[in-house]
């Protein structure tokens, strides 16, 4: 009888060492998931800059985990467009105030799906063709700082644990209108910005 007992006890002993490990394990996988994903969460930014040689407003991913976006909406002076392209070709395509200017580039990148850990995208970028023709740059970077200070961008995104984060709005109307006006304060041929960039 004191055997079945004993027996009885060293099998109980058993299953609750054997529960008890499988517990560990799991608070183990648990903290080890929270850990990573942690670790895995991006950090969006707007990035911003003003300089002599270019001129743009773009997304940059500061964050360790790759960065997922789930939807994206444009407005120009409060207008909503749910594509960028739409902005692009009312607002910014082929509207200078003079389309004989050959000084200049503008371009555009919709915002990506994906932006990889240190990613940045440029999504309105200015450059000089040639920056012996500032003259040319400047009335158009000019009229670029108008346009850019009533641009914003709204989106919503996630990160490879399809995570819930709060929407963020690209919003540098405060930056370029600034801008806008350092720019009208100076020559326009003896400007030599130095760049700055948000939340860098």
């Amino acid at each position: 009888m004191d055997a079945v007992r004993v027996e009885i006890i060293l099998s109980a002993l058993v299953a609750v060492s054997a529960l008890t490990s499988i517990l560990l394990t799991v608070i183990s996988l648990k903290m080890q998931r929270d850990h990573s994903r942690k670790n895995a969460k991006p950090i969006p930014r707007p990035l911003s800059t003003v300089r002599t040689d270019m001129t743009r407003i773009g997304i940059a991913n500061h964050g360790p985990g790759v960065l997922i976006i789930k939807s994206k909406k444009y407005f120009f002076n409060e207008e909503e467009f749910e594509k960028f392209n739409d902005l692009w070709q009312k607002y910014f395509e082929n509207k200078h105030p003079d389309d004989t200017l050959k000084g200049y580039s503008l371009k555009r990148q919709p915002l990506p799906t994906v932006l990889t850990p240190g990613g940045r995208i440029n999504m309105v970028i200015l450059e000089p063709k040639e920056l012996n023709d500032l003259d040319a740059y400047f009335e158009c970077r000019i009229s670029l700082l108008k346009k850019m200070s009533q641009l914003r961008f709204e989106y919503t995104y996630t990160d490879i644990y399809d995570s819930e984060f709060p929407s963020q709005s690209i919003d540098e109307r405060e930056f370029f209108c600034r801008k806008l006006r350092e720019l009208n304060e100076k020559n326009s041929t003896q400007n030599n910005f130095s760049e700055v960039e948000d939340g860098e």
